[in-house]
């Protein structure tokens, strides 16, 4: 059973995962999140896929930010955890590579609701956190699309390839 989206204005914590094997990343996030007024934010950072998977088998988070490229299991793996975990959290792959960085079809498992493309913008990564974390339905909806116009040319390329 899926938890209700909070309103900020209701006080809710919001739970906030980001995965990347860079510690300096996971720095990076709690900074940023400090700026973002009028939400009550847990962030947990973990460097680890494995433990990350393993942690979204115990807790529900409202959102998972995880880079793609990591020694052991990818952002896809982790970001297909979150999606069993709680579908109603917010998945985000972050990559530093201008294209889709696995098979479409596997990508396409983990439902990914929007990518980021390193180097990270702090005030575009404030926007769309605040988006997912708001519920902006309009504003995840086009998140959304844009993702599955980047799985398109993905696939594509797949297609051109094999």
């Amino acid at each position: 059973m899926t938890r209700p989206p909070q309103d900020a204005a209701q006080g809710g914590t919001r739970e906030v995962l980001v995965v990347d094997d860079l510690p300096e990343i996971g720095q990076f996030f709690m900074g940023l999140l400090r700026h973002l007024k009028g939400f009550d934010i847990k962030l947990t950072t973990e460097t680890d896929p494995e433990r990350a998977i393993a942690l979204l088998r115990e807790r529900r988070f409202d959102l998972v930010v995880s880079d793609f490229r990591m020694k052991g299991r990818d952002g896809v793996d982790v970001l297909e955890a979150a999606l069993a975990s709680n579908p109603m959290a917010g998945r985000i792959l972050m990559t530093g590579y201008n294209e889709i960085p696995a098979p479409v079809s596997r990508i396409r498992k983990a439902r990914i609701d929007a990518y980021v493309q390193k180097p990270l913008r702090a005030q575009d990564l404030l926007l769309l956190i605040f988006n997912f974390l708001h519920h902006d339905a309009e504003a995840i909806e086009v998140c959304r699309r844009a993702a599955r116009e980047m799985e398109a040319l993905g696939d594509r390329e797949d297609r051109a390839s094999g």
